[in-house]
């Protein structure tokens, strides 16, 4: 959620519908109200203003809840208030924040879902092999873990670069569940795990970026009894366009330009995080627990620490005190057993860690693994 003061707005993101396949909640070429929307709503009232739809009818659990940053640019050589998102669906919008209109709109990562986006309203231009059922299974870029999700991106003015955390080049299949029942306590995704889909269980080729709800319903589904019809026919994957990048990264993004600034490999859609600074600075916080400072205008890695925390990284922040700036980051911590599948998670003691450029205090120890 993010507010604006002068205008008395609130911003907030929705999510995807459910079930994820079009067919199983009568969706097919519909649009779907509210669905994967940037919605903004009077403060004082709660009377709605506008709403604007990344993804109609959302059917790859794109949704539209990461970080929405408010900024003041300079666009074709007019002011605007904008809102800014670098989408779950892989692309940058850039959007009027007082009426929701739609300004630009790329790729900052490789996408094949779609081929763009409409140069006038936003709405996506859908790849048809995109488009799954339980006869036909789709491949696509980005998967339901994005390009960029739960870690907050940031903004420095000074630059006039958005710092993401993403992840680029990772496919995931799609097929709707043939013997898809609703039942309470499960996600009812509706979606087959694993390949080939109309199989049972099994993971999805998310890369290494499953985790969530995907990795939770690829559990579910490991015990679920086997399905008994034909396994969906495989689409052609569709054309990627977007930035030739792959990997977990570290992206620079110009918002004006609609343009890849620098990249760094490391990072990754989902924990962690980047926090810019004045001095000229980004911090970003990996999954696998390391502490990283670049220059903010040019990518020159600067800092690299390992916390030994490694597991549910909380993004960087910083403050003030007493004349001094200093940077803290928390995590570390276990995780429900079930999105681990056969395997066990190991234990790491939550901390908060500190960091002020004349600290003398030790980093934590790792912890020994278990026999």
């Amino acid at each position: 959620i993010s507010y604006d003061p002068d205008a008395d707005l609130v911003y907030f993101g929705t999510g995807n519908a459910g079930p994820w396949p079009a067919n199983l909640r009568n969706a097919e070429n519909k649009d779907n109200l509210y669905v994967c929307s940037i919605v903004a709503l009077k403060g004082e009232t709660g009377e709605y203003k506008w709403h604007f739809q990344l993804v109609p009818g959302d059917s790859w659990d794109y949704d539209a809840v990461q970080q929405l940053v408010l900024a003041d640019l300079s666009i074709k050589g007019q002011p605007r208030k904008v809102i800014m998102q670098a989408s779950k669906n892989g692309f940058f919008y850039v959007l009027d924040r007082l009426t929701g209109k739609f300004i630009s709109g790329q790729p900052f990562a490789k996408v094949s879902w779609a081929k763009g986006l409409n140069e006038a309203t936003g709405k996506p231009i859908v790849n048809e092999d995109a488009h799954y059922n339980a006869e036909n299974m789709a491949v696509v870029q980005p998967g339901p873990n994005g390009a960029h999700n739960w870690s907050p991106m940031s903004f420095n003015p000074i630059t006039g670069l958005v710092y993401i955390p993403s992840a680029s080049g990772i496919t995931f299949s799609y097929a709707s569940d043939p013997n898809f029942e609703l039942k309470p306590g499960q996600l009812n995704l509706g979606i087959v795990f694993g390949a080939p889909p109309g199989a049972r269980g099994g993971r999805a080729n998310a890369g290494t970026q499953t985790g969530g709800e995907v990795a939770t319903a690829a559990a579910q589904a490991a015990s679920a009894p086997a399905a008994t019809a034909k396994a969906a026919t495989r689409r052609p994957e569709p054309p990627v366009i977007g930035p030739d990048l792959t990997g977990n990264l570290l992206i620079a993004y110009d918002p004006i330009t609609q343009s890849v600034r620098w990249s760094k490999q490391g990072g990754g859609s989902t924990g962690g995080g980047t926090l810019t600074t004045a001095g000229n600075l980004v911090f970003q916080v990996v999954p696998n627990g390391l502490l990283r400072a670049y220059s903010a205008d040019k990518g020159e890695l600067l800092l690299e620490i390992q916390t030994n925390l490694r597991s549910a990284m909380g993004p960087p922040m910083t403050f003030m005190l007493d004349g001094k700036q200093y940077v803290t980051l928390q995590g570390g911590q276990g995780a429900a057993g079930i999105g681990f599948g056969s395997g066990s998670a190991t234990r790491i003691t939550p901390k908060l860690l500190t960091f002020v450029l004349d600290g003398k205090a030790a980093l934590p120890e790792p912890l020994p693994e278990k026999p």
